[in-house]
């Protein structure tokens, strides 16, 4: 299987929002420029995330967003153009 086969959801975009959550976890909105898993979807979407060690997300941050099919695997963000390419290589996507 490949790595990319193990995420329900992988897309890449520009975040423009982000909300913090009463459980810890932040709302992240992002508009995507190219949806690797499904094939395509809805030009914004929006996913419930653990909330980011260190720095904070910003607008404007270029994203690499990944929802596990596992249940209980929390979603992944990678942001940066080059940490967000270099992480879609070790995955297999696009």
């Amino acid at each position: 299987m490949q790595r990319c086969d193990a995420y329900r959801t992988v897309v890449r975009g520009e975040l423009t929002a982000v909300r913090a959550l009463p459980d810890g976890r932040v709302r992240v909105t992002v508009r995507v420029s190219d949806w690797l898993r499904p094939p395509s979807g809805e030009p914004t979407a929006r996913f419930d995330v653990p909330a980011p060690a260190g720095d904070a997300y910003r607008a404007g941050q270029r994203v690499l967003v990944e929802v596990p099919r596992q249940e209980d695997a929390p979603p992944r963000v990678t942001t940066g153009r080059g940490d967000t390419e270099r992480r879609l290589r070790v995955l297999g996507c696009g």
